[in-house]
Protein backbone atom coordinates (compact mmCIF):
# COMPACT_ATOMS: atom_id res chain seq x y z
CA UNK A 1 0.00 0.00 0.00
CA UNK A 2 0.99 3.50 -0.55
CA UNK A 3 1.44 5.69 2.28
CA UNK A 4 0.01 8.20 3.14
CA UNK A 5 -3.48 7.46 2.66
CA UNK A 6 -6.11 9.84 4.05
CA UNK A 7 -9.89 8.24 5.10
CA UNK A 8 -13.23 10.55 5.47
CA UNK A 9 -14.05 8.29 8.77
CA UNK A 10 -12.64 5.48 10.98
CA UNK A 11 -15.60 2.99 9.19
CA UNK A 12 -12.36 1.15 7.56
CA UNK A 13 -10.34 1.32 9.99
CA UNK A 14 -10.85 -0.57 12.89
CA UNK A 15 -7.77 0.01 15.34
CA UNK A 16 -8.12 3.61 14.91
CA UNK A 17 -11.68 3.48 16.19
CA UNK A 18 -10.94 1.35 19.13
CA UNK A 19 -8.06 3.54 20.33
CA UNK A 20 -10.78 7.14 19.52
CA UNK A 21 -13.22 4.65 21.54
CA UNK A 22 -11.74 2.59 24.14
CA UNK A 23 -8.12 4.98 24.73
CA UNK A 24 -9.12 8.40 24.19
CA UNK A 25 -11.49 8.40 27.57
CA UNK A 26 -8.54 7.44 29.95
CA UNK A 27 -6.01 9.87 28.32
CA UNK A 28 -8.17 12.35 29.68
CA UNK A 29 -9.52 10.84 32.60
CA UNK A 30 -8.44 12.77 36.50
CA UNK A 31 -9.70 15.32 38.71
CA UNK A 32 -8.94 18.98 37.32
CA UNK A 33 -10.62 21.38 35.39
CA UNK A 34 -8.87 21.01 32.27
CA UNK A 35 -9.47 17.76 32.03
CA UNK A 36 -13.43 17.56 33.47
CA UNK A 37 -13.51 20.05 30.02
CA UNK A 38 -11.95 17.65 27.87
CA UNK A 39 -14.16 15.22 28.75
CA UNK A 40 -17.45 17.37 27.87
CA UNK A 41 -15.73 18.09 24.38
CA UNK A 42 -14.75 14.38 23.62
CA UNK A 43 -19.07 14.24 24.21
CA UNK A 44 -19.67 16.35 21.01
CA UNK A 45 -16.62 15.45 19.03
CA UNK A 46 -16.40 13.49 15.77
CA UNK A 47 -13.26 12.22 13.74
CA UNK A 48 -12.23 13.76 11.14
CA UNK A 49 -10.09 12.53 8.54
CA UNK A 50 -7.53 10.16 9.28
CA UNK A 51 -4.08 9.74 7.82
CA UNK A 52 -2.29 6.63 7.88
CA UNK A 53 1.39 7.42 7.47
CA UNK A 54 2.46 3.11 7.34
CA UNK A 55 3.78 3.28 11.04
CA UNK A 56 0.68 5.19 12.51
CA UNK A 57 -1.84 7.56 11.99
CA UNK A 58 -2.83 11.36 12.86
CA UNK A 59 -6.76 11.41 13.34
CA UNK A 60 -8.36 14.79 13.47
CA UNK A 61 -10.78 15.64 16.21
CA UNK A 62 -13.67 18.14 15.35
CA UNK A 63 -14.94 19.72 18.65
CA UNK A 64 -18.00 22.26 18.08
CA UNK A 65 -17.64 26.11 18.33
CA UNK A 66 -19.80 25.96 21.18
CA UNK A 67 -18.65 23.46 23.40
CA UNK A 68 -16.20 25.57 26.33
CA UNK A 69 -12.35 25.58 25.15
CA UNK A 70 -10.12 24.63 28.26
CA UNK A 71 -6.72 26.33 29.89
CA UNK A 72 -3.78 26.02 29.54
CA UNK A 73 -5.16 25.40 25.90
CA UNK A 74 -2.17 23.85 24.24
CA UNK A 75 -1.38 20.24 25.54
CA UNK A 76 0.24 17.54 24.29
CA UNK A 77 0.81 14.19 25.96
CA UNK A 78 -0.79 10.59 27.40
CA UNK A 79 0.40 7.45 26.24
CA UNK A 80 -1.31 3.62 25.92
CA UNK A 81 0.87 0.56 25.80
CA UNK A 82 -1.17 -0.76 22.81
CA UNK A 83 -1.27 -4.50 21.32
CA UNK A 84 -1.65 -4.15 17.44
CA UNK A 85 -1.93 -6.93 15.17
CA UNK A 86 1.09 -7.45 13.05
CA UNK A 87 2.95 -5.26 14.93
CA UNK A 88 5.87 -7.23 17.09
CA UNK A 89 7.43 -4.20 19.23
CA UNK A 90 3.31 -3.00 19.85
CA UNK A 91 2.40 0.80 19.43
CA UNK A 92 1.44 3.62 21.28
CA UNK A 93 -0.15 7.12 21.16
CA UNK A 94 -0.64 10.91 21.86
CA UNK A 95 -3.23 13.20 22.37
CA UNK A 96 -2.46 17.14 20.97
CA UNK A 97 -4.72 20.00 22.52
CA UNK A 98 -4.74 23.28 20.22
CA UNK A 99 -6.81 26.15 21.07
CA UNK A 100 -8.29 24.48 24.16
CA UNK A 101 -9.65 21.91 22.01
CA UNK A 102 -9.62 18.19 21.60
CA UNK A 103 -7.23 18.26 18.06
CA UNK A 104 -5.81 15.24 16.93
CA UNK A 105 -4.96 12.14 17.97
CA UNK A 106 -1.84 10.05 16.55
CA UNK A 107 -1.01 6.65 17.32
CA UNK A 108 2.52 5.31 16.20
CA UNK A 109 4.67 1.95 16.09
CA UNK A 110 7.89 0.75 17.89
CA UNK A 111 10.77 0.32 15.56
CA UNK A 112 8.69 1.42 12.24
CA UNK A 113 6.84 -1.61 12.12
CA UNK A 114 3.69 -1.14 9.21
CA UNK A 115 0.22 -0.06 11.19
CA UNK A 116 -2.01 -1.03 8.47
CA UNK A 117 -5.63 0.18 7.78
CA UNK A 118 -7.11 -3.41 8.69
CA UNK A 119 -4.91 -4.02 11.70
CA UNK A 120 -6.51 -4.79 14.81
CA UNK A 121 -6.08 -3.62 18.76
CA UNK A 122 -5.80 -7.03 20.52
CA UNK A 123 -5.02 -5.15 23.42
CA UNK A 124 -4.94 -1.98 25.46
CA UNK A 125 -2.16 -1.80 28.63
CA UNK A 126 -1.39 0.84 30.65
CA UNK A 127 -2.57 4.28 29.98
CA UNK A 128 -0.69 7.30 30.93
CA UNK A 129 -3.48 10.36 31.34
CA UNK A 130 -2.61 13.59 29.59
CA UNK A 131 -0.37 15.71 32.29
CA UNK A 132 -0.36 19.39 32.26
CA UNK A 133 2.63 20.75 33.70
CA UNK A 134 0.07 24.45 34.80
CA UNK A 135 -1.42 22.21 37.61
Amino acid sequence: MDYPKTYESTADLPSVAAVVRDVLPRLIAGENPTLAGLRAQMERLTVGPVEMTGVGFHADLVVPPDVPVVEPSSLVGGDAELVLSGAKHGAGCLLFVEGGRLASLEGYTYGGEEWRPDSVVLSVGHVSPLEQSNQ
